[in-house]
């Protein structure tokens, strides 16, 4: 912008301002001035991302090439990719059905958050409901709440042997109580259950938004034409919150693919991992009794981990990118 793209009145302003006018607003002796002023604060910043972030970073990459455990602390032997090799390469690896039962456990909980999420959100957004307000509050609830806690909370009230209230109700209905987390197949369904919980509310507050922004004129006038709940749904409602949707959507996956609380604090990966996730594995890998906690074997994991996620990072941000240029 130039003095000459300025309007009569921008330069009565520009040239009111303090110090030289509109002058001082190209002045590049102050620009430098500022970025040397704001240099210090910027280097604190640095240094704790260095220190929590980069450097933990780069320490794991270095570990996952060579092989260090409990027993071989004092001889760092360099492997190369033999680490790899040993998750990658062998076909029995216990890596391959954990990651495909991550994929399993992400896909349906993510499906579960988007269209409980979605589908309360169109309800709250009927003309006419009452209490609004409060009923978002209330769903929005579990969300706020520390998902620890969450989980803590669904193990010992919910899912408990002789105090649940899962199994007080099965009495009540004179069913016979069961275990449900020491069972395999009940296990993995009650932490897809949990989860299901702890990830709804971030969609219902994605697609309430969204759905905010669709003027009411255009479901007005889909009425007049005839369309019913289900036609204005579909044909206004989906499409309009789909840029606003996928990036909540890729986020996410992110999110539930890496979730370490719901499934170790209720399960543990447990009973004989079979609610194992990729990353209670790395884990259980590292710190888990009768692995002789192979720091180098979870490092190589944690890798392999963090090249997943970073695709689904650019997935992310191209998302994202699509939205903005869109708007």
């Amino acid at each position: 912008m130039t003095e000459s793209h300025l309007t009569e009145p921008g330069k009565q302003a520009a040239a009111n301002l303090p110090g030289g006018g509109f002058a001082r607003l190209r002045d590049p002796d102050r620009s430098a001035r500022q970025l040397r002023a704001a240099l210090p604060y910027l280097g604190v910043a640095l240094l704790l991302l260095a220190a929590v972030t980069f450097y933990p970073i780069l320490y794991g990459i270095w570990m996952a090439f060579y092989n260090i455990s409990l027993a071989t602390l004092s001889n760092n032997e360099f492997v190369g990719f033999e680490n790899f090799k040993r998750l990658l390469g062998n076909p029995k690896s216990e890596f391959y059905p954990i990651l495909g039962r991550t994929v399993i456990w992400t896909a349906m909980n993510v499906a579960a958050h988007v269209v409980i999420g979605t589908g309360l959100a169109l309800l709250l957004q009927k003309p006419g409901v009452r209490f609004r307000s409060f009923f978002k509050a209330l769903l929005i609830l579990p969300w706020a709440v520390p998902s620890y806690i969450t989980v803590l909370a669904w193990k010992s009230l919910i899912f408990d042997y002789d105090y649940g209230y899962a199994n007080a109700a099965l009495k009540a209905l004179h069913i016979a109580p069961v275990s449900w987390l020491l069972d395999p197949t009940r296990a993995f369904w009650s932490t897809v259950l949990v989860n299901v919980w702890l990830g709804v509310p971030f969609m219902l507050m994605v697609a309430s938004g969204a759905l905010q922004s669709i003027g009411r004129e255009l479901y007005e006038s889909a009425e007049l034409d005839g369309a019913t709940t289900a036609q204005q749904i579909r044909h206004i409602a989906l499409p309009m919150i789909r840029p606003i949707m996928t990036p909540a959507i890729v986020l996410g996956t992110i999110w539930t693919f890496n979730n370490f609380n719901a499934v170790y604090l209720l399960t543990g990966g447990g009973p004989y991992g079979s609610t194992d996730l990729v990353i209670t594995y790395v884990y259980r890998v590292a710190f888990g009794s009768g692995t002789n906690y192979q720091y180098s074997l979870a490092a190589a994991l944690s890798l392999v981990v963090f090249v997943m996620l970073l695709g689904l990072v650019w997935l992310y941000l191209r998302s994202v990118r699509e939205v903005v240029s869109n708007d």
